[in-house]
């Protein structure tokens, strides 16, 4: 199934491995068709990027993070912050904490390896947040 009303998600994707950035762009694009995708390497890059283009959204646009990490990372990092002052919605990489305490924040999760399926769900979900 393909996502194709509603917001157009932009996807901000950290991620340091450029074949692990490729293929979660590709599969979040494909899943979602009315979407773009940014990479970035690392978290600090990825913040300023997600508020230069939160100034440039309009109110069809919504950002997404993807991320593979803890929930500690995020909290310390500053990023869980910026994501609730700008509606962002969070998307963590299964591996470091259980599926059970990422829904418990309200955001998503995507296990790994990437496959269409996971994709897909994800694009069905997406929507709700």
């Amino acid at each position: 199934m393909t996502y194709s009303k509603g917001p157009l998600f932009v996807f901000h994707i950290i991620e340091k491995n450029p074949i692990f950035s490729r293929d979660l762009s590709e599969g979040l694009r494909a899943a979602c068709t009315y979407s773009t995708a940014q990479i970035h390497r690392d978290i600090a890059q990825a913040m300023q990027s997600i508020c230069v283009t939160r100034d440039r959204a309009t109110a069809t646009t919504k950002p997404v993070i993807v991320i593979a990490g803890s929930i500690s990372e995020l909290d310390s990092s500053g990023l869980t912050h910026l994501a609730t002052q700008i509606e962002a919605i969070i998307v963590l990489r299964e591996g470091s904490d259980p599926p059970d305490a990422v829904a418990a924040r309200a955001w998503l999760s995507l296990p790994s390896p990437f496959t269409a399926e996971a994709f897909d769900r994800l694009s069905i979900e997406l929507p709700m947040q």
